[in-house]
């Protein structure tokens, strides 16, 4: 009885170990990056992102969300102080590494124009661009002159002009103001920087409507790139298991098929690995390590096979601390609380093992 049961277990952790698929691709398509995202605003929290991005990625991904000097990329003006101080930083950080670039007009409800970038801005000219449409040619100009200005500082090899420009709430009407805004920048960018890539990325989710927007935005845009948080479509968009298996099968053929000609790449993505309960937003989701991991070795897996140019993951570390900073001082945005835990460190820097999925793909050669 003991002999036949010992037998049985064998066979069980063989079988096991063959349905676990190993991990064996030598080659990669796609560069790897992450952001900047601290895990804290504090000198060893930019020393442990930088770190990470100058020993353990190809490409660092300058993402910009804080707004536009509006008034000043208008008149070729003098860039503000705080504008220049951040484009200083982030270039003296970088360890060689290629740069990817992401602005963005909108605001980060993704529906409206983009805040004012200067805190030293007279409130008349503030409330001016508050107040300016998408289809005023004003708009489009300042926002060419700013993209020009940032492309000539970062010189980067991918450039994206309109961070998540797809959202479900758009209005017909203002929907169509920004396709009309995208008309005029786009080609006038095309012409200046002829062997850039210039794109738009795209929210991924199960709506319709937004892949529907991206279809029709895509026109402005050389390649099909993706904002990808599946985790929020495992189980339900509010609730459930956050485990992989559950995400939707055509999570990133969708997108991707929107125009098979041009190339594919994922602007940021993440996945949590610890729960997710936020109960002003109706969200309980729960989170994995084991499930993180999985999940981004599925996800690189699958750019491999759709030949992607670009991955770029969110941030390395955790922002638990980052998160009590803000809240120390008053600044907490519960909605940032949604990508806290997607690190490949926890909030007190201990490795997960999406880490070693990470090392795995970096150790691979980029080919194409």
């Amino acid at each position: 009885m003991i002999n036949k049961l010992s037998i049985l277990l064998v066979f069980i952790v063989l079988v096991s170990s063959c349905n676990k698929k190993p991990f064996k691709e030598n080659t990669r398509s796609f560069y790897m990056a992450m952001t900047p995202y601290p895990p804290d605003y504090t000198d060893k929290g930019d020393e442990l992102v930088y770190g990470f991005i100058n020993n353990q990625c190809d490409m660092i991904a300058n993402h910009f969300d804080e707004g536009i000097p509006w008034q000043e990329a208008l008149d070729n003006d003098s860039i503000p102080e705080d504008v220049v101080e951040k484009i200083k930083h982030r270039k003296n950080m970088n360890n060689g590494r290629e740069v990817y670039l992401g602005l963005t007009p909108l605001i980060q409800s993704r529906v409206d124009i983009a805040a004012y970038w200067n805190p030293n801005v007279d409130k008349s000219i503030k409330d001016k661009w508050e107040n300016m449409a998408f289809d005023d040619t004003l708009t489009s100009n300042a926002y060419f002159n700013f993209c020009c200005y940032m492309i000539d500082e970062f010189q980067p090899i991918y450039f994206n002009y309109g961070i998540e420009s797809n959202s479900k709430s758009w209005t017909t009407t203002e929907f169509e103001k920004y396709l009309l805004f995208c008309s005029r920048v786009y080609p006038r960018l095309k012409q200046k920087y002829p062997d850039l890539p210039i794109f738009l990325s795209y929210m991924v989710s199960v709506d319709d409507t937004q892949l529907e927007n991206a279809k029709l935005l895509n026109q402005y845009s050389d390649y099909v790139t993706i904002s990808s948080y599946p985790y929020f479509e495992t189980g339900s968009s509010n609730g459930g298991t956050t485990e992989p298996i559950n995400i939707p099968k055509d999570w990133y053929t969708a997108y991707r098929n929107i125009d098979i000609t041009k190339p594919f790449g994922i602007a940021e993505t993440g996945y949590i690995a610890e729960d997710l309960i936020l109960p002003e937003f109706g969200i309980e989701k729960q989170g994995d390590p084991v499930w993180q991991a999985d999940a981004i070795q599925q996800m690189f897996e699958i750019c491999n096979d759709l030949n992607a140019e670009f991955v770029v993951y969110w941030c390395p570390y955790d922002y638990d601390n980052g998160m009590n900073t803000l809240e120390s001082i008053g600044m907490a945005i519960p909605s940032f609380k949604i990508w806290k835990d997607i690190g490949l460190y926890d909030g007190n820097g201990i490795k997960r093992p999406s880490l070693e999925v990470w090392k795995k793909w970096y150790k691979a050669k980029k080919v194409g």
